[in-house]
């Protein structure tokens, strides 16, 4: 997604919780509405996009399912990295949720791990794992940064010609 459709997707999406939120009548909404502003809400997103992982098919929807997965945003960015995450289970439901059908449930939790790359990484070394953006601007829009070295960077031009 380009920036400036990303961010009136975020204005609009901040605008209609905005919303939401001052017309609820629950008590306990009264600190969220003091707080709720389109700077901390800007935040959020920020936090989440720049934490979202990838990963095939969970609760077996699309290929590019976006979760959230606690410990591997730490690892840096390498294009050649130390670990990689590898499956360690299967990513099976062992419950039930309400009264919910089987293909509406929910994974309590993906069976993953990070696995070294390389055999000779030692303890007390830095975790890299590959992001997968591919040229700058991916980089900077969706993850805040650009790296020094990007091999075969590319950008997206949009050219327009006047009609003859």
């Amino acid at each position: 997604m380009e920036a400036e459709p990303l961010l009136i997707a975020v204005h609009r999406q901040y605008a209609r919780l905005y919303q939401m939120i001052a017309q609820s009548p629950v008590a306990g909404f009264d600190n969220l509405r003091n707080g709720f502003t389109l700077s901390a809400y800007k935040w959020a997103v920020q936090i989440v996009q720049t934490r979202q992982n990838g990963y095939p098919g969970v609760n077996h929807m699309e290929l590019n399912d976006l979760v959230l997965i606690p410990v591997l945003d730490l690892c840096n960015h390498a294009f050649d990295s130390t670990v990689r995450i590898a499956q360690t289970g299967d990513d099976k439901f062992t419950g039930k949720i309400g009264s919910k059908t089987a293909k509406n449930r929910l994974y309590i939790g993906l069976k993953l791990s990070l696995t070294p790359k390389k055999e000779d990484l030692k303890s007390g070394s830095e975790l890299t794992l590959k992001y997968s953006p591919s040229c700058s601007s991916e980089f900077f829009l969706h993850l805040g940064f650009i790296p020094d070295e990007i091999p075969n960077d590319a950008s997206r031009l949009k050219l327009s010609l006047p009609k003859c």
